[in-house]
Protein backbone atom coordinates (compact mmCIF):
# COMPACT_ATOMS: atom_id res chain seq x y z
CA UNK A 1 0.00 0.00 0.00
CA UNK A 2 1.67 3.17 -0.85
CA UNK A 3 1.02 6.48 0.94
CA UNK A 4 -0.73 7.91 -1.52
CA UNK A 5 -3.50 5.30 -1.81
CA UNK A 6 -5.01 6.93 1.55
CA UNK A 7 -7.11 9.21 2.09
CA UNK A 8 -7.28 10.92 5.60
CA UNK A 9 -10.24 13.35 4.50
CA UNK A 10 -12.88 10.76 3.69
CA UNK A 11 -11.21 8.02 4.85
CA UNK A 12 -10.82 5.93 2.30
CA UNK A 13 -7.60 3.55 1.14
CA UNK A 14 -7.67 2.32 -2.74
CA UNK A 15 -5.85 -1.09 -2.08
CA UNK A 16 -4.63 -3.30 -5.16
CA UNK A 17 -5.15 -6.83 -5.02
CA UNK A 18 -5.28 -10.48 -6.29
CA UNK A 19 -6.27 -10.40 -9.85
CA UNK A 20 -4.98 -6.73 -10.11
CA UNK A 21 -8.15 -5.74 -9.29
CA UNK A 22 -8.76 -2.48 -7.22
CA UNK A 23 -10.69 -1.45 -4.69
CA UNK A 24 -12.31 0.83 -1.89
CA UNK A 25 -11.52 0.29 1.67
CA UNK A 26 -12.61 2.05 4.55
CA UNK A 27 -9.53 3.49 7.03
CA UNK A 28 -11.63 4.44 11.03
CA UNK A 29 -9.61 6.91 13.13
CA UNK A 30 -7.74 4.24 15.72
CA UNK A 31 -6.26 3.06 12.49
CA UNK A 32 -5.21 6.58 11.05
CA UNK A 33 -3.67 7.53 14.61
CA UNK A 34 -1.70 4.01 14.57
CA UNK A 35 0.06 4.68 11.43
CA UNK A 36 0.90 8.32 12.80
CA UNK A 37 2.68 6.43 15.63
CA UNK A 38 4.03 4.56 13.16
CA UNK A 39 5.41 6.55 10.70
CA UNK A 40 7.42 8.51 14.20
CA UNK A 41 9.02 5.30 14.32
CA UNK A 42 10.77 4.95 11.05
CA UNK A 43 13.80 6.19 10.13
CA UNK A 44 14.89 9.15 8.23
CA UNK A 45 16.58 8.80 4.96
CA UNK A 46 17.23 5.33 3.31
CA UNK A 47 12.93 3.90 3.59
CA UNK A 48 11.43 3.92 0.34
CA UNK A 49 8.99 7.11 0.98
CA UNK A 50 6.16 5.50 -0.91
CA UNK A 51 5.49 2.76 0.83
CA UNK A 52 3.55 2.21 3.98
CA UNK A 53 5.09 -0.58 5.51
CA UNK A 54 8.36 -0.77 4.67
CA UNK A 55 11.87 -3.34 5.85
CA UNK A 56 13.24 -2.49 9.23
CA UNK A 57 16.42 -3.32 7.59
CA UNK A 58 18.69 -1.12 5.57
CA UNK A 59 18.26 -0.20 2.98
CA UNK A 60 14.45 0.31 3.94
CA UNK A 61 12.28 -1.33 0.77
CA UNK A 62 8.73 -2.00 0.52
CA UNK A 63 7.72 -5.12 2.66
CA UNK A 64 6.66 -8.58 0.35
CA UNK A 65 4.46 -10.75 0.36
CA UNK A 66 6.32 -12.94 2.78
CA UNK A 67 7.41 -10.20 5.09
CA UNK A 68 4.15 -9.68 5.77
CA UNK A 69 3.01 -13.22 6.43
CA UNK A 70 6.76 -13.28 8.72
CA UNK A 71 5.01 -10.41 10.71
CA UNK A 72 1.64 -12.12 11.04
CA UNK A 73 3.35 -15.25 12.13
CA UNK A 74 5.45 -13.28 14.98
CA UNK A 75 2.33 -11.14 16.25
CA UNK A 76 0.50 -14.63 16.25
CA UNK A 77 3.48 -16.05 18.13
CA UNK A 78 3.64 -13.78 20.63
CA UNK A 79 -0.07 -13.65 21.09
CA UNK A 80 -0.16 -17.61 21.35
CA UNK A 81 -2.74 -18.13 18.82
CA UNK A 82 -1.92 -20.73 16.15
CA UNK A 83 -2.39 -21.20 12.47
CA UNK A 84 -2.72 -17.59 11.81
CA UNK A 85 -2.20 -16.29 8.25
CA UNK A 86 -3.27 -13.40 5.94
CA UNK A 87 -5.90 -15.14 4.01
CA UNK A 88 -7.08 -16.58 7.64
CA UNK A 89 -7.98 -13.52 8.55
CA UNK A 90 -9.55 -12.15 5.52
CA UNK A 91 -11.65 -14.85 6.41
CA UNK A 92 -12.51 -13.88 9.86
CA UNK A 93 -13.15 -10.55 8.47
CA UNK A 94 -15.54 -11.79 6.26
CA UNK A 95 -17.29 -13.88 9.10
CA UNK A 96 -17.36 -11.32 11.57
CA UNK A 97 -18.65 -8.64 8.86
CA UNK A 98 -21.62 -10.76 8.32
CA UNK A 99 -22.43 -12.31 12.10
CA UNK A 100 -22.16 -7.95 12.88
CA UNK A 101 -25.04 -7.13 10.30
CA UNK A 102 -23.27 -6.25 7.13
CA UNK A 103 -25.18 -6.90 4.15
CA UNK A 104 -23.24 -9.41 2.01
CA UNK A 105 -23.26 -7.59 -1.24
CA UNK A 106 -21.60 -4.77 0.56
CA UNK A 107 -19.24 -7.30 1.93
CA UNK A 108 -18.54 -8.66 -1.66
CA UNK A 109 -17.57 -5.15 -3.14
CA UNK A 110 -15.06 -4.50 0.06
CA UNK A 111 -13.65 -7.90 -0.33
CA UNK A 112 -13.33 -7.18 -4.24
CA UNK A 113 -15.49 -10.47 -5.33
CA UNK A 114 -17.04 -10.75 -8.80
CA UNK A 115 -19.46 -12.91 -7.28
CA UNK A 116 -21.44 -13.33 -4.35
CA UNK A 117 -20.90 -17.53 -4.50
CA UNK A 118 -17.24 -16.24 -3.95
CA UNK A 119 -17.76 -13.96 -0.98
CA UNK A 120 -19.55 -16.92 0.90
CA UNK A 121 -17.25 -19.27 0.79
CA UNK A 122 -15.49 -16.47 3.00
CA UNK A 123 -18.58 -15.83 5.10
CA UNK A 124 -18.60 -18.52 7.30
CA UNK A 125 -22.04 -17.91 9.08
CA UNK A 126 -22.97 -19.93 12.54
CA UNK A 127 -26.20 -21.51 13.54
CA UNK A 128 -26.45 -18.73 16.29
CA UNK A 129 -25.88 -16.38 14.07
CA UNK A 130 -28.45 -17.71 11.66
CA UNK A 131 -31.05 -18.07 14.90
CA UNK A 132 -30.36 -14.62 15.75
CA UNK A 133 -31.01 -13.48 12.46
CA UNK A 134 -34.24 -15.22 12.43
CA UNK A 135 -35.55 -14.28 15.56
CA UNK A 136 -34.66 -10.77 14.70
CA UNK A 137 -36.17 -10.08 11.24
CA UNK A 138 -38.71 -12.88 11.12
CA UNK A 139 -40.07 -13.46 14.34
Amino acid sequence: MKKDDINYVTRKVELFGKGKKHRTSGINARAIVALEIYYQTREEGEQDPDYVFVTDRRPHRRLSNSAVENVIKKIANRAEIENVFPHRIRHTFATDAVEHGIPVTDLQNLMGHATLDTTMIYAKISETGMINNYKKYLI
